[in-house]
């Protein structure tokens, strides 16, 4: 008898405690619910408060602006002592001097934004190889052509040319001499020297400037006497652009 009391006993123990846990697993679950209740609760109202002060500020904004409207003076037409005329002068002359300075920020920005542009198509040319640059141009000739057209307002903002400084260079030297413009742009060297020039460049805006990768010019070797590189210096295979022209020159 003692036995079985005792093993009654303990069977009661573990029935007690797994009923505890139980319990404690429900209460635990309550009182999680009721904190995410509290939380969503306390976010409910601070999203009210914030539509409220929206609200709020709306409207203070609408009077205030209707309180302009009403304020506003009105038109100024007609006076006895001729005083309409000074102000409308006035008037005019503000709104010219208003006019003229919207005109100087437009440019302002205007050459801003051509300016990053540039940079942009600077830093795309520099990190591309001369077969990729020239698909590129092949594809997009107009991105050529504002390239070039940005190209020459930053050149006004320079104290020196670099291109005019090789031009009156070459003028010094004799004119049966021959020369490979490599990276020619529009062409420029060609048409302000007496001497044979061949223009060579990613894309050609002018007749007398070829389409090709400077690369792999199409001239013989030793061809030249001079070869140019005007700002052309570009991009991740510059060092088979030299070898070309040091191909391209005339030993001696």
């Amino acid at each position: 008898m003692d036995q079985k009391k005792s093993f009654r006993k303990g069977r009661n123990t573990k029935n007690n405690n797994k009923f505890n846990k139980k319990r404690n697993l429900k209460q635990k679950q309550k009182q999680k619910q009721k904190q995410k209740q509290k939380q969503n609760q306390k976010h409910n109202k601070k999203e009210k408060e914030k539509e409220i002060k929206k609200e709020k500020e709306h409207e203070e904004q609408n009077e205030i602006n209707e309180r302009k409207r009403k304020n506003k003076p009105k038109p100024f037409t007609k006076n006895l002592f001729g005083m309409g005329k000074k102000r409308r002068k006035n008037q005019n002359q503000s709104n010219q001097g208003i006019h003229r300075s919207t005109k100087k920020k437009n440019s302002k920005t205007k050459n801003k934004l051509q300016g990053a542009r540039f940079r942009l198509l600077n830093e795309k040319l520099c990190s591309m190889t001369g077969k990729q640059a020239l698909k590129y141009f092949r594809t997009n000739k107009e991105q050529f052509k504002k390239y070039h057209q940005v190209y020459k307002e930053q050149v006004k903002k320079w104290d020196n040319n670099p291109l005019d400084v090789i031009i009156e260079e070459i003028k010094t030297r004799p004119q049966n001499l021959k020369i490979a413009d490599l990276g020619a742009g529009e062409g420029r060297l060609e048409k302000s020297v007496r001497q044979k020039v061949y223009s060579f460049d990613l894309c050609s805006t002018n007749s007398w400037v070829t389409e090709c990768d400077i690369s792999h010019v199409p001239l013989e070797d030793s061809s030249v006497d001079i070869v140019v590189f005007c700002l052309s210096l570009m991009g991740s295979t510059y060092i088979d652009y030299l070898l070309e022209g040091y191909r391209l020159l005339k030993i001696g």
